[in-house]
């Protein structure tokens, strides 16, 4: 999701994800409470797709990649969606083109013959990540690091009263990674919710401080937050009302 006021190495080969799939696959039937494991994937998006990538995609996902005006657009979302696909699939023990994604009332994807299986995607420049989940919702967003001019101009649109104290109380060097936790932080609980733009961001609190939190909101109840460096300069939080849950994150794709 991208709200007002925010923007949004090579890219290693299928045998390394088979080998990092077959390695977590091995480690989750080891783990008979798989479903209060979250594991994460950074993507890496800035090489170009391999040969196979467009054709993993749905016919519905290549229209959407078409519509992108700059090659490196186009070449970011098929990569994601690709990975995207390939994870899912490789869960499934079926191939990337059999997956069948559908939408919720608001708009969250979701896997339509595996209603056990949650996943959630997000992406940032030359960044996507990942998670993926058993029986309980995720939700995840990942921001590229940088200075936000206009940050105290967006709390005070999008933050609670309380959220914006403690903005207001980071020294200067440190303004822009707390709003950046912040914000991934929230987009992490709403895309969790799969509610969107119907649960707005200052509706609830989050803390700007590193450690993960419990997050309350009136509508949807407790969300556990994790926030982590996806990659160096991208920041990310991942969400779950799972409140024993623990995020796993995987060599970047």
């Amino acid at each position: 999701m991208t709200r007002p006021g925010l923007g949004g190495k090579t890219r290693p080969g299928v045998d390394r994800l088979q080998h990092s799939y077959k390695m977590t696959r091995l480690s989750m039937h080891a783990d008979s409470h798989r479903s209060s494991i979250i594991r994460v994937w950074p993507v890496r998006l800035d090489a170009p797709p391999d040969d196979l990538a467009n054709q993993t995609l749905s016919v519905e996902e290549q229209l959407r990649a078409q519509r992108f005006h700059q090659p490196s657009e186009h070449d970011r979302f098929v990569v994601g969606h690709a990975s995207l696909r390939r994870l899912l699939a490789r869960e499934m023990e079926q191939s990337p083109a059999q997956i069948s994604i559908a939408l919720g009332p608001w708009g969250k994807p979701y896997v339509a013959h595996a209603p056990a299986l949650r996943f959630n995607l997000s992406r940032s420049v030359d960044l996507a990540v990942i998670a993926i989940s058993y029986e309980h919702e995720v939700g995840v967003d990942v921001e590229q690091l940088r200075p936000i001019p206009d940050a105290l101009a967006l709390a005070r649109a999008y933050f609670s009263l309380s959220e914006r104290e403690a903005l207001s109380a980071c020294a200067s060097h440190e303004m822009h990674a707390a709003f950046l936790r912040v914000w991934t932080r929230k987009e992490a609980v709403v895309k969790g919710t799969g509610r969107g733009l119907s649960l707005p961001l200052e509706s609830f609190d989050v803390p700007a401080s590193p450690d993960d939190a419990l997050i309350h909101t009136e509508a949807d109840g407790r969300w556990l937050v994790h926030t982590f460096s996806a990659a160096p300069g991208y920041l990310a939080s991942v969400a779950t009302p799972n409140a024993r849950a623990r995020c796993e994150v995987q060599p970047a794709l």
